[in-house]
């Protein structure tokens, strides 16, 4: 899995079944909804799809068994699209730390996920934007990304970028940039 950002949408039809790697649709039209790697979300699973075979039948990665079993089920499709450069990433459980009284560490608020660039060119800062921020500096969207037990899961997240008076400007782009995501809600792991 890499981190991504992308839409996502309730798929058309019911999942009907599951054999192996193969999911069948009930009403379902995988041909013109659904693309190899895009990610079919049921209930809060996710499993990445490797080929559409025709409306009704696409093969899922190895290894993936929904649970519990399709069985005329709603779906859900994220559908990625690739970051210009993969980021590192920071994973913290929630917006403040705080010691509780019995001293223990607790985290107030919500998750978050920083996604640092080394460096980044107009127009890759120009998409990114576009894919998260809507073009601005904040906005609201899906990602997939990483938390702090080495965990992937899909995302919906509000997302602030740095202003541009923040920016580092280097020869055609930008180097060292920070852009935090605040994870709202868990969609599927």
């Amino acid at each position: 899995m890499t981190y991504s950002i992308g839409t996502y949408t309730t798929g058309t039809g019911l999942m009907a079944s599951q054999a192996t790697t193969t999911l069948t649709g009930n009403g379902t039209t995988f041909t013109t909804e659904v693309v190899a790697g895009d990610e079919i979300v049921i209930g809060t699973q996710m499993a990445t799809v490797i080929s559409v075979t025709d409306n009704t039948h696409l093969t899922i990665e190895a290894g993936i068994t929904f649970s519990p079993t399709p069985n005329n089920t709603a779906y859900s499709i994220f559908h990625p699209t690739a970051l210009p450069v993969q980021p590192r990433s920071q994973y913290a459980p929630g917006g403040e730390r705080a010691i509780a009284g019995s001293g223990k560490l607790t985290y107030q608020g919500y998750a978050r996920s920083l996604w640092n660039f080394d460096y980044l060119t107009v127009a890759q800062w120009g998409s990114l934007k576009d894919l998260v921020a809507e073009g601005g500096f904040s906005g609201t969207g899906y990602v997939i990304t990483r938390t702090d037990e080495d965990v992937w899961a899909l995302y919906r997240v509000i997302s602030r970028f740095p202003e541009p008076e923040q920016l580092k400007r280097w020869g055609g782009g930008y180097e060292t940039i920070e852009i935090e995501l605040i994870l709202v809600q868990v969609i599927a792991t």
